[in-house]
Protein backbone atom coordinates (compact mmCIF):
# COMPACT_ATOMS: atom_id res chain seq x y z
CA UNK A 1 0.00 0.00 0.00
CA UNK A 2 2.84 1.91 0.69
CA UNK A 3 4.48 1.47 -2.58
CA UNK A 4 1.19 2.38 -4.56
CA UNK A 5 0.94 5.49 -2.11
CA UNK A 6 4.18 6.36 -3.26
CA UNK A 7 3.35 5.82 -7.00
CA UNK A 8 -0.03 7.58 -7.15
CA UNK A 9 2.20 11.04 -5.65
CA UNK A 10 4.66 10.57 -8.44
CA UNK A 11 1.93 11.27 -10.83
CA UNK A 12 0.84 13.52 -8.73
CA UNK A 13 3.95 15.55 -8.87
CA UNK A 14 4.37 15.22 -12.51
CA UNK A 15 1.00 15.99 -12.96
CA UNK A 16 2.00 19.53 -11.64
CA UNK A 17 4.88 19.86 -13.06
CA UNK A 18 3.47 19.23 -16.14
CA UNK A 19 0.76 22.64 -15.39
CA UNK A 20 3.08 24.33 -14.47
CA UNK A 21 5.24 24.19 -17.25
CA UNK A 22 2.07 25.20 -19.58
CA UNK A 23 1.46 28.11 -17.29
CA UNK A 24 5.06 29.50 -18.32
CA UNK A 25 5.72 28.06 -21.88
CA UNK A 26 1.84 27.80 -23.06
CA UNK A 27 3.19 30.45 -25.72
CA UNK A 28 5.99 28.56 -26.82
CA UNK A 29 5.25 25.01 -27.30
CA UNK A 30 1.29 24.32 -28.86
CA UNK A 31 0.54 21.25 -27.38
CA UNK A 32 1.98 22.84 -23.67
CA UNK A 33 -1.28 25.38 -23.72
CA UNK A 34 -3.57 22.40 -24.17
CA UNK A 35 -2.55 21.63 -20.54
CA UNK A 36 -3.41 24.89 -19.89
CA UNK A 37 -7.06 23.78 -20.39
CA UNK A 38 -7.36 21.05 -18.03
CA UNK A 39 -6.54 23.70 -15.21
CA UNK A 40 -9.63 22.22 -12.54
CA UNK A 41 -8.61 18.92 -12.77
CA UNK A 42 -4.59 20.19 -12.25
CA UNK A 43 -6.38 21.65 -9.23
CA UNK A 44 -7.92 18.23 -8.12
CA UNK A 45 -4.40 16.46 -9.16
CA UNK A 46 -3.26 18.51 -6.54
CA UNK A 47 -5.30 18.29 -3.93
CA UNK A 48 -5.30 14.47 -4.41
CA UNK A 49 -1.22 14.74 -4.09
CA UNK A 50 -1.85 16.86 -0.77
CA UNK A 51 -3.89 14.11 0.76
CA UNK A 52 -1.03 11.41 -0.18
CA UNK A 53 1.97 13.20 1.02
CA UNK A 54 0.01 13.88 4.17
CA UNK A 55 -0.82 9.73 4.60
CA UNK A 56 2.83 9.07 3.78
CA UNK A 57 4.14 11.90 6.17
CA UNK A 58 5.71 13.78 3.58
CA UNK A 59 6.02 17.13 4.51
CA UNK A 60 7.41 19.33 2.10
CA UNK A 61 6.11 17.42 -0.35
CA UNK A 62 2.63 18.06 1.28
CA UNK A 63 3.34 21.92 1.25
CA UNK A 64 4.85 21.99 -2.82
CA UNK A 65 0.92 20.26 -3.41
CA UNK A 66 -0.85 22.50 -1.44
CA UNK A 67 0.05 25.38 -2.42
CA UNK A 68 -0.22 23.84 -6.25
CA UNK A 69 -3.93 23.17 -5.47
CA UNK A 70 -3.96 27.02 -4.63
CA UNK A 71 -3.08 27.92 -7.37
CA UNK A 72 -4.58 26.18 -9.63
CA UNK A 73 -7.71 26.36 -7.82
CA UNK A 74 -7.54 29.96 -7.90
CA UNK A 75 -6.66 30.30 -11.82
CA UNK A 76 -10.02 28.52 -12.14
CA UNK A 77 -12.17 30.21 -10.23
CA UNK A 78 -10.74 33.52 -10.55
CA UNK A 79 -13.29 34.76 -13.03
CA UNK A 80 -16.08 33.25 -11.06
CA UNK A 81 -14.86 35.35 -8.28
CA UNK A 82 -15.00 38.26 -10.07
CA UNK A 83 -18.20 38.24 -11.52
CA UNK A 84 -19.77 39.53 -14.74
CA UNK A 85 -18.74 42.38 -15.92
CA UNK A 86 -21.61 44.81 -15.60
CA UNK A 87 -23.97 46.41 -12.81
CA UNK A 88 -27.31 44.58 -12.97
CA UNK A 89 -29.29 47.59 -11.37
CA UNK A 90 -27.95 49.43 -14.55
CA UNK A 91 -29.05 46.64 -16.73
CA UNK A 92 -32.64 46.47 -15.18
CA UNK A 93 -32.98 50.42 -16.01
CA UNK A 94 -31.11 50.91 -19.36
CA UNK A 95 -33.16 51.33 -22.68
CA UNK A 96 -30.06 49.19 -24.48
CA UNK A 97 -30.15 45.76 -23.61
CA UNK A 98 -29.96 43.21 -25.86
CA UNK A 99 -29.98 39.43 -25.58
CA UNK A 100 -26.93 37.28 -27.51
CA UNK A 101 -27.51 34.02 -28.04
CA UNK A 102 -23.95 31.58 -29.31
CA UNK A 103 -24.20 28.14 -31.05
CA UNK A 104 -22.18 25.92 -32.72
CA UNK A 105 -25.02 23.84 -33.89
CA UNK A 106 -22.46 21.08 -35.31
CA UNK A 107 -23.00 20.64 -39.18
CA UNK A 108 -23.87 16.57 -38.26
CA UNK A 109 -26.51 17.63 -36.52
CA UNK A 110 -30.04 17.21 -38.11
CA UNK A 111 -31.85 18.43 -35.09
CA UNK A 112 -32.44 21.77 -35.91
CA UNK A 113 -35.70 22.04 -34.66
CA UNK A 114 -34.45 22.00 -31.17
CA UNK A 115 -32.23 24.91 -32.35
CA UNK A 116 -35.44 26.83 -33.08
CA UNK A 117 -37.22 25.99 -30.07
CA UNK A 118 -34.60 27.52 -28.05
CA UNK A 119 -35.00 30.59 -29.80
CA UNK A 120 -38.16 30.74 -29.38
CA UNK A 121 -37.95 30.08 -25.78
CA UNK A 122 -35.31 32.89 -24.87
CA UNK A 123 -36.63 35.14 -27.92
CA UNK A 124 -32.73 36.67 -28.11
CA UNK A 125 -32.27 40.07 -30.13
CA UNK A 126 -29.43 38.35 -31.90
CA UNK A 127 -28.45 34.83 -33.05
CA UNK A 128 -25.16 33.68 -34.03
CA UNK A 129 -24.45 30.15 -35.30
CA UNK A 130 -21.54 28.38 -36.13
CA UNK A 131 -20.85 24.92 -38.05
CA UNK A 132 -23.63 25.60 -40.18
CA UNK A 133 -23.53 24.31 -44.32
CA UNK A 134 -26.17 25.17 -46.85
CA UNK A 135 -28.13 22.06 -45.69
CA UNK A 136 -28.15 23.14 -42.38
CA UNK A 137 -29.36 26.79 -43.41
CA UNK A 138 -32.04 24.51 -45.43
CA UNK A 139 -33.39 22.62 -42.56
CA UNK A 140 -33.72 26.26 -40.95
CA UNK A 141 -36.75 26.88 -43.15
CA UNK A 142 -38.80 29.81 -42.14
CA UNK A 143 -36.47 30.47 -39.39
CA UNK A 144 -34.41 32.52 -41.35
CA UNK A 145 -36.45 34.91 -42.29
CA UNK A 146 -37.81 36.27 -38.93
CA UNK A 147 -34.32 37.82 -38.87
CA UNK A 148 -35.01 40.97 -41.11
CA UNK A 149 -30.66 41.62 -40.76
CA UNK A 150 -28.90 38.54 -41.20
CA UNK A 151 -25.45 37.00 -43.18
CA UNK A 152 -25.02 34.02 -43.80
CA UNK A 153 -21.98 31.97 -44.94
CA UNK A 154 -22.45 28.45 -45.31
CA UNK A 155 -19.66 26.23 -45.86
CA UNK A 156 -19.24 22.43 -46.42
CA UNK A 157 -16.51 22.03 -43.55
CA UNK A 158 -16.96 22.73 -39.90
CA UNK A 159 -16.56 26.81 -40.40
CA UNK A 160 -19.69 28.11 -42.00
CA UNK A 161 -21.05 31.33 -39.81
CA UNK A 162 -24.27 32.70 -39.46
CA UNK A 163 -25.33 36.04 -38.11
CA UNK A 164 -29.31 36.70 -37.30
CA UNK A 165 -30.56 40.14 -36.10
CA UNK A 166 -33.56 41.49 -34.64
CA UNK A 167 -32.00 45.12 -34.18
CA UNK A 168 -30.66 46.87 -37.22
CA UNK A 169 -27.45 46.65 -38.26
CA UNK A 170 -24.67 48.30 -40.28
CA UNK A 171 -21.83 47.30 -42.18
CA UNK A 172 -22.16 43.79 -41.97
CA UNK A 173 -19.57 41.79 -44.04
CA UNK A 174 -17.33 39.20 -43.70
CA UNK A 175 -13.56 39.37 -42.23
CA UNK A 176 -10.90 36.98 -42.65
CA UNK A 177 -8.91 37.14 -39.00
CA UNK A 178 -5.14 35.88 -38.27
CA UNK A 179 -4.23 33.79 -41.45
CA UNK A 180 -7.17 34.21 -43.38
CA UNK A 181 -8.38 30.45 -43.60
CA UNK A 182 -11.95 30.30 -41.72
CA UNK A 183 -14.01 33.75 -42.04
CA UNK A 184 -15.85 35.67 -39.23
CA UNK A 185 -18.54 38.63 -39.34
CA UNK A 186 -18.34 41.91 -38.43
CA UNK A 187 -21.73 44.09 -37.52
CA UNK A 188 -21.98 47.62 -36.03
CA UNK A 189 -25.12 47.93 -33.98
CA UNK A 190 -27.07 51.35 -32.73
CA UNK A 191 -24.96 53.51 -30.91
CA UNK A 192 -22.11 52.28 -32.44
CA UNK A 193 -20.95 49.03 -30.70
CA UNK A 194 -18.88 46.47 -33.09
CA UNK A 195 -20.15 42.84 -32.66
CA UNK A 196 -17.35 39.85 -34.07
CA UNK A 197 -18.67 36.40 -34.91
CA UNK A 198 -15.73 34.03 -35.17
CA UNK A 199 -14.64 30.34 -34.86
CA UNK A 200 -10.86 29.76 -35.29
CA UNK A 201 -9.69 26.33 -36.06
CA UNK A 202 -9.12 23.98 -33.46
CA UNK A 203 -5.12 23.45 -32.13
CA UNK A 204 -4.89 20.24 -33.07
CA UNK A 205 -1.58 20.11 -34.40
CA UNK A 206 1.25 22.63 -34.82
CA UNK A 207 -0.69 24.52 -37.66
CA UNK A 208 -4.17 24.40 -36.78
CA UNK A 209 -2.71 25.71 -33.64
CA UNK A 210 -0.52 28.57 -35.31
CA UNK A 211 -3.65 29.53 -37.32
CA UNK A 212 -6.11 29.38 -33.78
CA UNK A 213 -3.25 31.68 -32.31
CA UNK A 214 -2.83 34.13 -35.00
CA UNK A 215 -6.97 34.77 -35.11
CA UNK A 216 -6.98 34.71 -31.61
CA UNK A 217 -4.41 37.76 -31.23
CA UNK A 218 -6.41 39.22 -33.61
CA UNK A 219 -9.38 39.55 -31.61
CA UNK A 220 -7.32 40.39 -28.26
CA UNK A 221 -6.48 43.79 -30.72
CA UNK A 222 -10.27 44.43 -31.64
CA UNK A 223 -10.96 43.99 -28.11
CA UNK A 224 -8.52 46.35 -27.16
CA UNK A 225 -10.68 49.16 -28.92
CA UNK A 226 -13.69 50.64 -26.83
CA UNK A 227 -17.75 48.61 -27.32
CA UNK A 228 -16.78 45.54 -28.82
CA UNK A 229 -18.19 42.28 -28.82
CA UNK A 230 -16.39 38.84 -29.89
CA UNK A 231 -18.98 35.93 -29.54
CA UNK A 232 -18.43 32.72 -31.01
CA UNK A 233 -16.44 29.24 -30.41
CA UNK A 234 -12.97 29.79 -29.88
CA UNK A 235 -11.39 26.89 -29.37
CA UNK A 236 -9.98 28.41 -26.52
CA UNK A 237 -10.56 27.88 -22.27
CA UNK A 238 -9.93 31.13 -20.04
CA UNK A 239 -6.56 29.85 -19.44
CA UNK A 240 -5.25 29.64 -22.02
CA UNK A 241 -1.58 31.42 -22.84
CA UNK A 242 -3.46 32.89 -26.04
CA UNK A 243 -7.57 33.56 -24.78
CA UNK A 244 -8.09 37.29 -26.23
CA UNK A 245 -9.62 39.58 -23.29
CA UNK A 246 -10.76 38.93 -20.14
CA UNK A 247 -13.26 35.94 -19.36
CA UNK A 248 -16.06 37.03 -16.23
CA UNK A 249 -18.01 35.14 -14.93
CA UNK A 250 -18.65 31.06 -13.87
CA UNK A 251 -16.66 29.17 -16.15
CA UNK A 252 -18.87 27.09 -16.68
CA UNK A 253 -18.34 24.12 -19.59
CA UNK A 254 -19.73 24.01 -23.18
CA UNK A 255 -18.07 21.13 -24.92
CA UNK A 256 -18.00 18.01 -24.96
CA UNK A 257 -21.93 18.63 -24.44
CA UNK A 258 -22.40 14.74 -23.20
CA UNK A 259 -19.82 14.81 -20.58
CA UNK A 260 -20.99 15.78 -17.22
CA UNK A 261 -20.67 19.33 -16.42
CA UNK A 262 -17.26 19.18 -14.11
CA UNK A 263 -15.75 17.58 -17.34
CA UNK A 264 -16.72 20.00 -19.81
CA UNK A 265 -14.71 22.57 -21.19
CA UNK A 266 -15.53 26.54 -21.77
CA UNK A 267 -14.52 27.39 -25.15
CA UNK A 268 -17.82 28.95 -26.37
CA UNK A 269 -17.53 32.62 -25.20
CA UNK A 270 -19.12 35.92 -25.45
CA UNK A 271 -16.54 38.57 -24.66
CA UNK A 272 -17.10 42.59 -24.27
CA UNK A 273 -14.83 46.06 -23.78
CA UNK A 274 -15.84 48.78 -22.17
CA UNK A 275 -18.67 50.26 -21.80
CA UNK A 276 -20.79 47.10 -22.87
CA UNK A 277 -21.40 45.32 -19.90
CA UNK A 278 -22.42 41.97 -20.33
CA UNK A 279 -24.26 40.95 -17.35
CA UNK A 280 -25.40 37.70 -16.82
CA UNK A 281 -23.86 34.41 -18.97
CA UNK A 282 -25.71 30.87 -18.88
CA UNK A 283 -25.18 27.86 -21.02
CA UNK A 284 -28.57 26.60 -22.46
CA UNK A 285 -29.79 22.79 -22.60
CA UNK A 286 -28.91 20.25 -25.55
CA UNK A 287 -29.91 21.16 -28.87
CA UNK A 288 -28.29 18.10 -30.39
CA UNK A 289 -24.99 19.21 -31.34
CA UNK A 290 -21.21 18.56 -29.38
CA UNK A 291 -21.44 21.91 -27.73
CA UNK A 292 -23.93 24.05 -25.90
CA UNK A 293 -25.21 27.29 -26.73
CA UNK A 294 -23.95 30.18 -24.28
CA UNK A 295 -26.85 33.21 -23.81
CA UNK A 296 -25.59 36.00 -22.44
CA UNK A 297 -27.16 39.19 -21.51
CA UNK A 298 -25.38 42.41 -22.19
CA UNK A 299 -26.17 46.61 -22.10
CA UNK A 300 -24.69 48.91 -24.96
CA UNK A 301 -23.71 52.55 -24.56
CA UNK A 302 -26.18 54.57 -25.79
CA UNK A 303 -24.81 56.81 -28.23
CA UNK A 304 -21.51 56.23 -30.70
CA UNK A 305 -19.89 58.76 -27.88
CA UNK A 306 -20.13 56.98 -24.80
CA UNK A 307 -19.15 54.14 -27.22
CA UNK A 308 -15.83 55.85 -27.98
CA UNK A 309 -16.91 56.26 -31.89
CA UNK A 310 -15.83 53.31 -34.42
CA UNK A 311 -12.06 52.53 -33.88
CA UNK A 312 -11.49 50.46 -37.07
CA UNK A 313 -8.26 47.70 -36.20
CA UNK A 314 -5.75 47.17 -38.95
CA UNK A 315 -7.24 43.51 -39.06
CA UNK A 316 -10.16 44.89 -40.89
CA UNK A 317 -7.79 45.32 -43.81
CA UNK A 318 -8.26 41.80 -44.86
CA UNK A 319 -12.18 42.62 -45.39
CA UNK A 320 -13.71 39.95 -47.73
CA UNK A 321 -16.84 41.32 -50.14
Amino acid sequence: MHHVAKALLFLCLLHQLAALSAMLGGQLVWWLDLANHLTLFAACSALVGTVIAWTVDARRLMTVLALCALLQAGRWAAPWVMGPSGDPERATAAPQQITLLVANVYSGNYRSDLLTSLVADEAPDIVGLLEVDSAWLDRLGDFRDRWPHRLEIPRPDNFGIALYSRIPLSGTRRFDLGQGSVPSIRATLPGGTTLWLTHPVPPVNAVYAAERDAQLTDLADILAAPSVIVAGDLNATPWSAWFPGSFRGLPEGTWPSHLPAALRLPIDHVLVSSPVALVSRRVGPDIGSDHLPVITRLVLPSDADEAGGERDPEVETRATP
